[in-house]
């Protein structure tokens, strides 16, 4: 579908790439073009599948309930949910007040806020699985809906919380008006959100930051004029720089925002992200070159090859490189939602399935490629020789 710009409402805009993916389970395709808008500057995905297909996604594909099940939540994710409760304690003194989280998962970012001493929590979620997670593991409600299907009454809420959440929303107007009228008139709103503008502190290759399912693309005075033009002023806004590798793995913008600024605001054009997102395209235009001929070699030897990771990157390995000519006996990847599907018609199995295969390893990712091989290498303890990209 085409969008306009969600920060300034207009519809002149640029491509500056075009984003390919493969086939997943045979239709779900989230191709879009990364454009820039030459009235404002912000940068977005266009050309992208309707919010529906992306809400379906979030619903089916949730990984969260079985990382809570098996206590795999890790503790750099705990750590960014501290982080979020001890910003709004600063400004958010009562109590008693009503905190909601959207986009909550099962339900530890609650638990933190609950740690400082704000009981009267609640979150929403698109997964069906993930209420009844955060009821049992930490005495949270959680209602099963999406942005597009909640329903608040006006005035309902003195602190809402979307951690991650805002890159993934097409209609964002829309929503923002949703969660204004959902606050009180001196209700705050916690926004997290990758930090575009910084792509190329950790750029990775292969377009890592262009994922499926994030369409906005934020920098501090994106967000600032986003804000600002649906009634919101800054109380609290500040890179994180995430240098030792802590997730989310890459810089973010913490911010929060209360109710009532002045709507009247002009939105000044910057230039900043623009000149930051083409910087990192050309980066990695090359890196990609360096993959595409890194796979060529490996479908050349005609190993036997196990494609270990089901998400982005290896949708992306088979949009751009010969990776299905290769000698793959399996796509391993130990999201359980994951294992009824296909990528390419190929069937992604749990890592228990190829225990006993001598078939070498190709770990795909650049994010965390080491974290993968580690796993691979001490916690599953399998000999498989393993094969990296960067």
């Amino acid at each position: 579908m085409k969008r306009k710009c969600f920060v300034c409402g207009k519809s002149k805009k640029e491509i500056i790439h075009h984003q390919k993916f493969g086939r997943f389970n045979g239709e779900m395709v989230f191709n879009y073009a990364v454009v820039v808008c030459k009235e404002c500057g912000a940068v977005f995905a266009d050309e992208t599948p309707p919010q529906k297909i992306y809400d379906a996604y979030y619903r089916d594909m949730s990984k969260y309930e079985e990382l809570a099940e098996e206590s795999r939540v890790s503790l750099d994710l705990h750590s960014a949910h501290e982080r979020i409760a001890v910003i709004v304690s600063r400004f958010l003194r009562n109590k008693n007040a009503k905190i909601l989280d959207i986009g909550c998962a099962t339900g530890d970012a609650l638990f933190e806020f609950k740690r400082k001493g704000y009981e009267n929590v609640s979150g929403i979620d698109p997964a069906p699985h993930c209420r009844k997670i955060a009821q049992q593991l930490y005495g949270v409600d959680v209602e099963t809906a999406t942005l597009s299907t909640w329903d608040p009454a006006p005035g309902s809420y003195d602190l809402i919380t979307l951690s991650h959440v805002l890159e993934h929303v097409i209609d964002v107007g829309t929503v923002l008006k949703k969660l204004y009228q959902a606050l009180t008139s001196t209700g705050f709103l916690y926004i997290e959100v990758p930090a575009a503008h910084q792509f190329m502190k950790k750029p990775e290759g292969f377009f890592e930051h262009f994922s499926m399912e994030h369409v906005n693309y934020y920098s501090p005075k994106t967000l600032t004029s986003l804000m600002r033009r649906f009634g919101f002023k800054e109380e609290y806004l500040k890179i994180e720089k995430n240098e030792k590798g802590f997730y989310p793995y890459f810089p973010v913008i913490n911010s929060l925002w209360k109710k009532g600024g002045d709507v009247r605001f002009v939105i000044q054009h910057t230039d900043e992200l623009e000149r930051s997102i083409r910087k990192y395209v050309d980066f990695n235009r090359l890196a990609t070159q360096k993959v595409i001929q890194k796979v060529g070699e490996i479908v050349q030897t005609k190993t036997p090859i196990i494609l270990w990771g089901a998400g982005s990157h290896t949708l992306k390995l088979f949009a751009y490189t010969n990776i299905k000519e290769a000698n793959i006996v399996a796509i391993v990847d130990d999201t359980k939602r994951l294992q009824d599907k296909k990528i390419e018609g190929i069937s992604i199995q749990p890592h228990s399935s190829i225990i006993d295969t001598k078939a070498t390893i190709l770990i795909s990712s650049s994010m965390v490629q080491e974290k993968i091989k580690q796993r691979i290498q001490k916690v599953l303890k399998l000999k498989n020789k393993i094969l990296t990209l960067y």
